[in-house]
């Protein structure tokens, strides 16, 4: 995790954008401190008077990337949260007017006093503030019945008709039903995943061939080849690699049942082998994680502290 102080000021409104616990809190003067996970993916910019906190990746990842964000400022006229976010506003006391407008499955608590308030709450979020305003606007969207009739209409009656034709034929009345390898990825079977197999699909993935540069990174071509070989029958995880220095790096992994767990570079197909305190890029190593384990975890696949031999 690392803390970083952001110099960013002059703004009235705060539009937080996918998965943050964060406070904001009055204050006379403006801070915004993000504290970062091992992605290092959240980010804090300004937009005219609108303070933006997001994640680039955040529909990829989801709550891997999870962040903490500590705001203080002299006065908030509004206030957006997307996606799936917790946190608070606290210490605000005004008469100018305030529009608060929260979407998506967040949670959020506070205190505030303002002038005319504006509430726009949609999807499974739960808002809890106290305080006072002059007068209160509030707009819950909920689905009426004449959508719940036409989904029933558009879904449920095309589906009975579906499993109805499948009983009695066998067969889907949709032809590319009957060869869902078109549209659902292969099961994977991991006890015939050979270190063979996975450098057959290596060598031909053209992952490799794409140039390097700017709107394609080692993440880019690690997640690419990640589901690359998701739709070959072919499991992966995703590794970052945390250098010393801060920065970090990925590259991709296999589980096999004849050489235990290999390496990849994304970008080259070289078969790499790294390891915490190896030099890997010119740059040491100080933490291997897997896509949803971590090398702290108590069963690694492979000890990432031992030097290979």
């Amino acid at each position: 995790m690392k803390t970083e102080k952001l110099n960013l000021n002059n703004f009235t409104q705060v539009d937080i954008r996918g998965v943050f616990d964060f406070e904001i809190i009055k204050a006379d003067s403006y801070c915004v401190t993000i504290t970062r996970n091992w992605f290092k993916l959240a980010r804090a910019f300004q937009d005219d008077g609108t303070l933006i906190i997001d994640h680039p990746w955040y529909d990829v990842l989801g709550h891997l990337v999870k962040s903490r964000v500590k705001v203080t400022m002299p006065e908030i006229r509004g206030l957006k949260v997307s996606k799936a976010s917790k946190g608070a506003v606290t210490g605000f006391v005004s008469s100018n007017d305030y529009k608060l407008e929260v979407q998506g499955a967040n949670r959020l608590s506070g205190e505030i006093s303002k002038g005319d308030a504006k509430f726009n709450v949609e999807g499974a979020t739960k808002t809890e503030l106290t305080g006072s305003v002059k007068e209160l606007k509030l707009t819950k969207k909920k689905i009426n019945r004449w959508t719940l009739l036409a989904l029933f209409f558009i879904f449920f009656l095309p589906s009975a008709w579906i499993v109805e034709e499948y009983t009695r034929t066998g067969l889907y009345p949709i032809s590319f039903l009957n060869k869902p390898e078109s549209v659902f990825p292969p099961i994977i079977d991991l006890n015939k995943q050979t270190f063979d197999k996975v450098v057959d699909f290596i060598k031909s993935d053209d992952t490799n061939k794409i140039p390097y540069g700017d709107g394609f990174n080692c993440m880019d071509a690690t997640f690419r080849v990640y589901l690359n070989a998701r739709w070959k029958g072919i499991a992966s995880a995703p590794i970052v690699l945390q250098y010393t220095d801060g920065t970090g790096h990925m590259v991709i992994g296999f589980s096999t049942i004849d050489k235990r767990d290999v390496f990849f570079e994304p970008q080259t197909d070289e078969q790499v082998r790294p390891w915490i305190g190896h030099d890997y890029a010119d740059k040491t190593i100080r933490g291997i994680y897997y896509l949803g384990w971590s090398a702290l975890d108590d069963s690694p696949p492979y000890d990432p502290n031992i030097k290979p031999e």
